[in-house]
């Protein structure tokens, strides 16, 4: 998080500068973060701290840990004021281990575009039809913009054969599937902004759309701009057959470079001494979008949003959902600094709640676990 006097000292040099923010959230929603610095930054490594120290409950994380046994875990790391407070692995895994983190990448993939925003390249409301021939007027998809795809209100179709598609993109050519022909080849079923669903291969646009715009693969573009400024070094990124990149999955990385990504939101996009993301995109994105869509849904973020009738999401493959109430439960923060999480298949997740001045990862094979409870220990366990 940023310290309220660096917060207004950075905006004031960005409005002299002459540039403005473009996630279209107003001015209360770009309010900085509640934590005071000066904050501690990994170098090379993390630095370790027993929690006690730090003002935390011990046997909340012991009993967190326990919790995610249950279910097949690979790895657990908690990040408290910088510092890691807990750290597990099994299975013969390590430290030094990577894990695919499936559609926890979606966040990441986030993150890229709020960078490319910031510069200035793209903008949310900026139709994909000006990166993407095919979606040209008069073809109904021309209303399609960068923030519906962002947020998987872009209307296209989607249906559960998708994931066949996704699977034959793996072979090589010409047996494999180009899966970013067949995303850009994906009809319209709703108006562009007035429907939500999980939709993958609608997102496999937007490497196309930063590659255009930046001259660069999104890979590329984020290992420059993104994951070498931060210490990401052990992150390796899947493409299909014909070479594009996932961008709705597919990343690999050890869970102390991932919590690296989690502490870069945490501490407002700033990095020691540099903006990476810019703040007022990691503010918006991590909150709600359209609550009448899917109040758990940012900018390819889960959020801690609320519904008195929690309903199964179209595309998004069967979660513990709860009958009503915040999605991630009432201990969690929910305003005005709300918990959000980067979360994958089988239960891979990436938690930051900045009110409590945590960042969360596990890794694993089943996402059976009850997220209320896991974001109830998680808070409980700061007790200062």
């Amino acid at each position: 998080m940023i310290p309220r006097g660096f917060t207004c000292r950075f905006i004031g040099i960005l409005l002299t500068a002459g540039i403005t923010f473009t996630c279209g959230c107003g001015s209360e929603d770009s309010a900085p973060y509640p934590a005071q610095g000066p904050f501690v930054y990994p170098e090379d490594e993390w630095e370790l701290k027993a929690p006690e120290d730090l003002g935390m409950n011990r046997h909340k994380l012991e009993e967190l840990q326990y919790l995610f046994e249950t279910y097949s875990p690979t790895s657990l790391v908690v990040v408290h004021k910088g510092y890691v407070v807990w750290e597990k692995y099994y299975r013969g895994f390590s430290k030094e281990s990577t894990f695919e983190i499936f559609s926890a990448t979606k966040s990441i993939t986030s993150a890229i575009a709020g960078i490319a925003i910031g510069d200035g390249l793209i903008h949310p409301d900026q139709p994909a039809a000006e990166f993407i021939d095919h979606w040209q007027h008069p073809d109904p998809r021309a209303g399609i913009t960068i923030r519906d795809i962002l947020t998987m209100t872009s209307g296209l179709h989607w249906y559960w054969s998708e994931y066949a598609h996704i699977g034959l993109s793996f072979l090589p050519p010409p047996f494999g599937e180009n899966l970013l022909l067949y995303s850009i080849s994906l009809p319209l079923d709703h108006p562009p902004g007035s429907h939500w669903t999980y939709n993958n291969c609608g997102l496999m646009v937007l490497g196309l759309i930063i590659a255009k715009a930046t001259g660069m693969d999104i890979k590329e573009f984020a290992t420059q701009r993104l994951f070498s400024p931060i210490g990401m070094h052990s992150v390796s990124w899947l493409s299909d057959g014909h070479g594009n990149t996932y961008t709705f999955m597919g990343i690999s990385a050890t869970p102390r470079d991932l919590a690296r990504f989690g502490y870069l939101y945490l501490r407002g996009g700033y990095w020691q001494g540099r903006q990476i993301v810019p703040l007022d995109w990691v503010v918006c994105t991590t909150r709600t979008y359209k609550a009448e869509l899917n109040p758990a849904y940012g900018y390819l973020w889960w959020v801690n949003g609320y519904s008195n009738n929690w309903q199964p999401m179209e595309g998004q493959p069967p979660v513990h959902l709860p009958a009503k109430g915040y999605y991630f439960g009432y201990r969690a923060p929910h305003d005005p600094y709300p918990a959000y999480a980067a979360m994958g298949a089988f239960g891979q997740m990436i938690a930051v709640v900045p009110g409590f001045d945590i960042v969360m990862v596990r890794t694993g094979g089943s996402e059976l676990y009850n997220l209320r409870t896991v974001f109830d220990l998680l808070c409980d366990s700061v007790t200062r």
